[in-house]
Formats: C-alpha cells, sequence, structure tokens
C-alpha cells in the first residue's frame, strides 16, 4: 500500500498514511476524512480545478497536490480515499523528484502552514495504532502497548517462516516479528530475503538498531549501496542526538511548529519526547 491518504504529525511532516501495509489490512478499508490526498490517482471535477485555477506554479515537482488539497477544503469540499479503488503508480520517478523538497515545504508553510492541523495521532488511534518519536525526532506509528504485550505473549515455538509472515501481514508494526523472521532467514544464509524484511522493518519500525541491522544484513545480500545509505544514516542520526547545538537547532525547528498546535496535540509530542528522555526539547502546549 502506497498511499490512504496524507496525515500531518505535530510538526507537519507529510506522511503518507500506512505506507507499506498490506492491500488487503482491515486499515485499508476504513472510511476517514482527510486534509490532503496524492494527485498521483486524484479524481474531481474539472470546473472545480478550472476553478482552483490548476496547480499552484510556484512549486518545483512536489507540493503541488497538498496545496490543491487545500484550495479544494477552502470551498466546503472533502477530501476522502476510496478503499475500492486499485491504482498503480511508480512513485518518485520523475526526474529530481525531491531536490526542490525544502523550498517546497517552506513555500507550503508560508501559504498553507496556518490552515493545517496536526492530524496523525487521530488517524492513528481510530485505527487502533498510537504515535511515537524516533530517536532522531520523526513522528512514526507504533502498536498499542496493550497490543504489544499480547504479541509478545505469543507463543511462537515451531512457527514456520511463512506463518511468521502471515502474522506480520495482519499486524505489519510487529517490530519484533521482523526481527525473529529476519534473522531465521539470515540464520540459514537466505540473505535476500532477509534484507527485504530488514527494509520493511526500517520503513514501518525504525530504529537505530533496525537500521544498524538492516546495513549488516545488506552488506551479506550483495547490496552495498543499501548498507552505504543505512551507515550514513547511523552517523547522521548519531550526530544529530550526541551534538548539543544540532539538538537545540532541531528542537527550535520542532518548537516553531508545536507552537502553533493545539494542546491536545502538543501533549502527544511531548509525552513521546519525554518517554525518549528529552525533556530538554519539552515545550509548554
Amino acid at each position: 500500500m502506497q498511499h490512504l491518504g496524507v496525515a500531518f504529525s505535530p510538526i507537519q511532516q507529510v506522511e503518507h498514511l500506512f505506507q507499506y501495509f498490506p492491500e488487503d489490512h482491515p486499515v485499508v478499508s476504513q472510511p476517514r476524512s482527510l486534509q490532503a490526498i496524492n494527485a498521483a490517482a486524484l479524481m474531481m471535477p474539472r470546473a472545480l480545478f478550472v476553478d482552483i485555477g490548476g496547480f499552484e506554479p510556484g512549486y518545483v515537482n512536489g507540493f503541488e497536490d497538498l496545496e490543491l488539497s487545500m484550495e479544494i477544503r477552502r470551498r466546503g469540499k472533502g477530501l476522502v480515499c476510496v478503499p475500492g479503488s486499485r491504482m498503480l503508480h511508480y512513485e518518485s520517478q520523475s526526474g529530481g523528484r525531491f531536490d526542490a523538497d525544502d523550498e517546497n515545504s517552506e513555500r507550503f508553510a508560508e501559504r498553507c502552514g496556518g490552515e493545517i492541523i496536526s492530524d496523525m495521532n487521530d488517524l492513528l488511534e481510530s485505527a487502533g495504532y498510537r504515535l511515537d518519536v524516533t530517536p532522531w525526532f520523526d513522528a512514526y506509528a507504533v502498536l498499542t502497548e496493550a497490543r504489544v504485550q499480547e504479541l509478545a505473549a505469543t507463543d511462537l515455538a515451531g512457527f514456520t517462516l511463512q506463518e511468521v509472515w502471515e502474522m506480520l501481514q495482519a499486524e505489519p508494526l510487529w517490530n519484533q516479528g521482523y526481527d525473529l523472521l529476519a534473522r531465521s532467514l539470515e540464520a540459514i544464509a537466505r540473505w535476500s530475503e532477509a534484507v527485504e524484511i530488514r527494509l520493511l522493518q526500517q520503513q514501518l519500525c525504525p530504529s537505530m538498531e533496525a537500521l544498524r541491522a538492516l546495513g549488516k544484513c545488506a552488506s551479506k545480500a550483495g547490496r552495498p549501496q543499501v548498507a552505504t545509505q543505512c551507515f550514513e544514516y547511523l552517523q547522521q542520526y548519531q550526530n544529530l542526538m550526541t551534538d548539543p547545538d544540532s539538538r537545540a537547532r532541531r528542537f527550535r525547528e520542532i518548537n516553531k511548529y508545536l507552537s502553533k498546535q493545539p494542546e491536545s496535540v502538543v501533549s502527544v509530542y511531548r509525552a513521546a519526547l519525554l518517554a525518549r528522555g528529552h525533556a530538554e526539547g519539552v515545550v509548554d502546549g
């Protein structure tokens, strides 16, 4: 699954809702109202598109669909994903797709930022998940503690690799399941399969540990580019977490966004920061 709508994190990061989930997972069929959707497979009345004036030309290969979504909502219209629709989209194939992301993000924040309310936590909670923060301060989806304990109590003795995979399809945010499956494959030198599991783990359950495991597995699997990228990210994240100036700069950026959010949103991100031991980054709502 590539896209079930756009979610905005507490610091207005743009997230593809439930990206990488299996297409037959129950969250796919759940109805939800959205602030923005991807224009890769967008249908709307032509008259509305013309009335809006089409895509804002000031963006360069990105974010124009987010502003289009804002314009649609300004006219009192709603945005939904149609669960029964299926589109094949070759993601990020345009040349220079991310070259202007920083400029596009700044432009979108200037033009539309005041209208955006973080909805990521609400969307996750309505699907039975919750929001957490990575060690490098990005928001992501995790299992509830009750669900973690339920899965931890599962007796996996005698489970086949296929059965573990099927459990992961049913619960894609089960971090320990990825570890179990990947380690089992690595133990029998099935590196090409193991690296795909590690890639999925890092996408859905990001952590420093998962990134290290992916880098090592990619080296064994003959995927040097993936391994190099992992180790570069590890160094980048380590610098962010240990360098006081980098941390202070990052927290200033975070607080700039949080200051515009209601207390209900700030409290979720604040709690996640505290759980990570980042008390110096906690802001008052």
